[in-house]
């Protein structure tokens, strides 16, 4: 189990990210819909199963909108891979 602090690329849409949210509020430790200039984004936290790509329910949840994780060890900025 590894712990994931992830976060969406700022988009205008913010009923599109609000659709999420029950979803990921769910799974994650934290999360949050933030809003900066008049854009939109989905700021969290969640422990995941999968430590080598990062947790696949995330990739599932946000499987169409553009985001990124670092997990708490290894803190490095990876794009996960989109099917």
């Amino acid at each position: 189990m590894e712990l994931y602090n992830f976060f969406t690329i700022p988009k205008e849409d913010k009923a599109d990210l609000e659709a999420r949210m029950p979803e990921l509020q769910e799974l994650c430790i934290c999360v949050n819909l933030v809003e900066h200039k008049g854009r939109h984004s989905i700021i969290g936290q969640l422990y995941g199963e999968d430590t080598n790509v990062g947790d696949i329910d995330l990739l599932v949840i946000l499987r169409d909108i553009n985001f990124v994780w670092f997990d708490a060890t290894c803190p490095t900025i990876n794009n996960l891979p989109k099917p």
